[in-house]
C-alpha cells in the first residue's frame, strides 16, 4: 500500500513536474513572440515609412543633415548697397540697383524685393517670432517631443529645427533604441515637408542672429532669425559666390539689433 502511494506520488510528481515545464515552454514562447512583435512594430513601420510613405527625392532629402559653418564676418565689398526698413537692414555686395519693391504682407510681415540691372534679385521677408511649431501639439505630447529630442527650451523654434534637421534614414540600424525610432518616425515626414534642398544644409549663429542656408536653383535659400524675428530671405544670381552670401549674412541685422 505504502509503496502504491509512493508510486502514484512520484508519478503524480512527475506528471505535475512535466504540465508545468509545458506551460513554462507555451508561456515563455508567447512572451518571447509578444517581446519580438513589440520590439519590431517600431521597425516594421519604419520600413513602410521608407518604403511606402516617403519618396525617392524624400528620402534622398532627409539624408541630408547640416554642416556647421562660420559665417566670415571680415569680408568687405567697396562697392556696397544699403538695403532697410523698419524691421531689417542689410548691404548689398552688387549696386546696379533697377528697382526696390516693398509690401506689408501681414500685420508686422514685411516684403522687400530688390532687382539689379544683372538679373540678380535678392528678397527678403521677415515676422515676428510668435507662432511655437511644438505649440501645434497638446500638452502630453510636447512633454514627449522635448523629452526625445532633448530639447532645452520647447519654445524655440530655431532648436527644435535643428533637431528635426540632424535626423536622417541613415540613423536607423537594427538594435536602436525605442527613442531612437520613435524620433525617426516623428521626424523624417517633417523633416521631407520642410525641405526643398536636394545637396546641402549649412547651419550657423553668427553673433546677432543663428540661421540656415539652403541650395536653391541658381540661388540660395536663408532662415535667420534672432529669437524676437524669423527672416526668410531668398538670393538668386547667375553667377553666386559664398563670400557673396557670408557678406549679406554678416551685415544683417533685424529689429532690436539696428541701434548695435
Amino acid at each position: 500500500m505504502l509503496y502504491t502511494d509512493k508510486f502514484i506520488g512520484e508519478n503524480y510528481f512527475l506528471f505535475f513536474y512535466e504540465n508545468i515545464k509545458k506551460i513554462f515552454y507555451i508561456s515563455t514562447t508567447i512572451l518571447l513572440l509578444l517581446t519580438t512583435a513589440y520590439f519590431l512594430r517600431g521597425h516594421i513601420y519604419f520600413y513602410y515609412l521608407t518604403n511606402f510613405i516617403l519618396s525617392e527625392n524624400d528620402i534622398a532629402k532627409t539624408s541630408i543633415v547640416p554642416t556647421e559653418r562660420t559665417i566670415n564676418n571680415n569680408i568687405i565689398f567697396n562697392d556696397f548697397k544699403t538695403i532697410s526698413n523698419d524691421i531689417f537692414t542689410f548691404n548689398s555686395p552688387w549696386t546696379d540697383i533697377k528697382e526696390i519693391k516693398e509690401a506689408e504682407i501681414n500685420a508686422g510681415e514685411m516684403n522687400t524685393t530688390v532687382s539689379f540691372e544683372s538679373g540678380n534679385l535678392i528678397n527678403f521677408s521677415c515676422y515676428e517670432n510668435d507662432i511655437i511649431i511644438i505649440g501645434a501639439y497638446n500638452k502630453d505630447n510636447i512633454k514627449m517631443i522635448t523629452k526625445i529630442f532633448d530639447l532645452k527650451n520647447p519654445n524655440d523654434n530655431h532648436e527644435f529645427t535643428e533637431k528635426i534637421y540632424n535626423v536622417s534614414p541613415n540613423n536607423y540600424k537594427f538594435f536602436i533604441s525605442k527613442k531612437e525610432l520613435t524620433k525617426l518616425a516623428f521626424a523624417l515626414p517633417m523633416k521631407a515637408a520642410m525641405l526643398l534642398t536636394e545637396s546641402y544644409i549649412y547651419h550657423f549663429n553668427n553673433d546677432r542672429i543663428r540661421g540656415f542656408q539652403y541650395d536653391i536653383n541658381d540661388g540660395v535659400h536663408l532662415d535667420v532669425d534672432n529669437k524676437k524675428y524669423i527672416c526668410s530671405i531668398l538670393i538668386k544670381a547667375e553667377s553666386l559666390s559664398q563670400d557673396e552670401i557670408d557678406y549679406i549674412i554678416s551685415t544683417i541685422k533685424i529689429k532690436n539689433d539696428l541701434s548695435q
